[in-house]
């Protein structure tokens, strides 16, 4: 698309964002990305400082140590697999495993670009390590449920255990952090 469609799209009153309170609003209450006008701006307001004020440049550090540790796990483990006079080339030695056609012999997709941002996002709130498998089955819980678009019950009621669930993890730690002036995203 181009910049003026997408200018004149958004300004016009029948475009809003009604389907994410249908979708996520459910499960997270009201979120930034349904907020329109005024109140999306006084709301994005509060993250301003996060993101602009070098907040998110304070992360740079943090997001490269986690691309790291989603990547490294693999790259150890498709080492291991190759016999000591092949380590040189984890590459070559992979695609030679997978029938030479240049496919590495781990998935991208769930090995590393579906776990890495949850870790990113992770970080940025100041969740502990630790929390780490909590945090993707919760993650994982509100993408099933928000993508349930057929309407089955065990995703739903899933969906809403977990919304129970960060309620109850996140709101004593806001009240914690609340004014105490810290980097993460939460405080």
């Amino acid at each position: 698309s181009r910049m003026d469609d997408l200018r004149a799209l958004f300004k016009r009153p029948d475009v809003t964002s009604e389907n994410y309170e249908f979708q996520i609003g459910q499960f997270h209450g009201r979120t930034l990305i349904e907020m329109e006008g005024k109140e999306h701006t006084a709301h994005r307001r509060l993250l301003s400082p996060f993101l602009h004020s070098g907040g998110l440049e304070d992360f740079v550090p943090k997001i490269r140590v986690a691309a790291e540790s989603v990547l490294m796990p693999v790259v150890r483990r498709e080492a291991a697999k190759v016999s000591d006079e092949m380590v040189g080339s984890l590459v070559e030695s992979s695609a030679d495993r997978a029938g030479g056609d240049g496919e590495a012999s781990f998935d991208l997709v769930s090995e590393f670009t579906a776990i890495y941002p949850i870790t990113v996002t992770r970080e940025m709130l100041g969740v502990p390590d630790e929390m780490h498998e909590t945090v993707v089955r919760w993650y994982e819980s509100i993408a099933d449920a928000i993508s349930n678009l057929e309407g089955a019950e065990e995703p739903y009621e899933r969906g809403m255990q977990t919304r129970g669930e960060l309620r109850e993890y996140f709101m004593p730690l806001i009240a914690e952090r609340r004014g105490q002036g810290g980097k993460d995203l939460v405080s």
